[in-house]
C-alpha cells in the first residue's frame, strides 16, 4: 500500500496546553462528527477554517471533512496535536457525552 505523507510533512502541530475553542465555531462542525472522528475546530480566518486532528494519516477523515465543507467554499487546514487532547476538547465545548 502506498501512503502519501505529503499532508503529513505540511501540517503544523500544536502544544495541546494552548489549545482553546471557540463555542461558536464549534457550532462549524457537529458534535457526532467531531467525536466519530476526533477533530476540533481551532480557529477562522476569512474562508480558512482550521482543525485539530489527532491522526495526521487520518486521510478518509481530511476528506470527508474537505467534502462537508465544500459547498460553504471552506478551505480547511489541519493542525496536529494530542487524540486525548482533543477528546478533553470536545468535551468542554460540546459538553460530555451522552450516556
Amino acid at each position: 500500500m502506498d501512503v502519501d505523507f505529503t499532508a503529513w510533512r505540511e501540517m503544523d502541530s500544536i502544544d495541546p496546553r494552548l489549545i482553546v475553542t471557540d463555542p461558536d465555531l464549534a457550532a462549524l462542525l457537529p458534535e457526532s462528527v467531531a467525536r466519530a472522528h476526533n477533530v476540533l475546530p481551532q480557529g477562522r480566518q476569512g474562508n480558512v477554517l482550521r482543525l485539530l486532528i489527532g491522526d495526521p494519516i487520518a486521510f478518509e477523515t481530511m476528506d470527508l471533512l474537505r467534502f462537508v465543507f465544500a459547498p460553504c467554499s471552506t478551505t480547511l487546514r489541519f493542525t496536529l496535536t494530542s487524540p486525548e487532547s482533543i477528546r478533553q476538547g470536545i468535551d468542554r465545548v460540546y459538553g460530555p457525552p451522552d450516556p
